[in-house]
């Protein structure tokens, strides 16, 4: 909260307002409290904007952001699929060190990057079910191998972004060379924990890649869908039976 008198805020007398923390708990006496500056941005996001990080337990991720180019030949109808959902045309998205990229990234990527014989999916009769149904799920093997590529080359590019390696962060670590808490020290950890987040990011979308024959696309889903198809892959129409007068 803010407060005029708060233990934190302008000295020499100033007149500003102050900051004062207010518990929203009980405390032990030495416990230690703690705040979240920034909820919404990342570890790096926080460290530049505000100077502070978690070198004990950095929030290990990067952000990513995706918009429709106005460019996309199909770029007028994703855009009303977006807006019908009242989203924006730009979002901004976490790849962490401990989770799966979110179904949600998935989704948006996979809307963006429908092309070619793909584009049917975006006619109007289809809008109802297209962003809660189809796009939740792997669209077509052209589809998502353009996501998994594309995921793949943005994670490479920006892992190779950072200075130094891994293995000289490790060494530099383990060194006791750095002072805990010190910039070096929260510099180390966010560029670990961003190293970490894109490495999850890349071995994800290689292991989709590499699942492909056990992927359901939307086409067989449709066939099962009308009883055309079983769940092993198999036909259901018989000639025979199904020329019958």
């Amino acid at each position: 909260q803010v407060k005029k008198g708060g233990f934190l805020g302008l000295g020499g007398g100033g007149s500003g307002a102050k900051i004062s923390i207010v518990a929203e708990k009980d405390y032990a006496e030495g416990s230690l409290a703690s705040f979240n500056v920034a909820p919404t941005q990342t570890e790096s996001q926080v460290f530049v904007n505000y100077g502070l990080a978690d070198s004990a337990q950095p929030s290990e991720a990067v952000e990513l952001k995706l918009w429709i180019s106005e460019e996309d030949r199909f770029f007028g109808d994703k855009a009303d699929v977006v807006e019908q959902e009242g989203l924006p045309l730009t979002q901004a998205f976490a790849v962490n060190a401990d989770s799966d990229p979110s179904y949600e990234l998935q989704r948006f990527l996979r809307l963006t990057l429908l092309k070619d014989k793909d584009a049917f999916i975006l006619e109007p009769i289809f809008r109802d079910d297209l962003w809660n149904e189809h796009l939740t799920l792997p669209f077509s093997e052209q589809n998502e191998e353009d996501m998994c590529n594309a995921m793949i080359d943005w994670a490479t590019n920006r892992k190779m972004r950072i200075p130094g390696t891994l293995e000289d962060d490790l060494a530099l670590k383990e060194s006791g060379r750095v002072f805990p808490g010190s910039r070096e020290d929260l510099a180390l950890a966010v560029r670990m924990g961003e190293r970490r987040a894109l490495q999850q990011t890349i071995n994800y979308f290689k292991r989709r890649l590499a699942s492909f024959s056990s992927i359901t696309f939307y086409q067989e889903r449709r066939l099962m869908k009308l009883n055309l198809l079983t769940e092993d892959g198999k036909s259901t129409f018989d000639p025979f039976k199904d020329n019958i007068a």
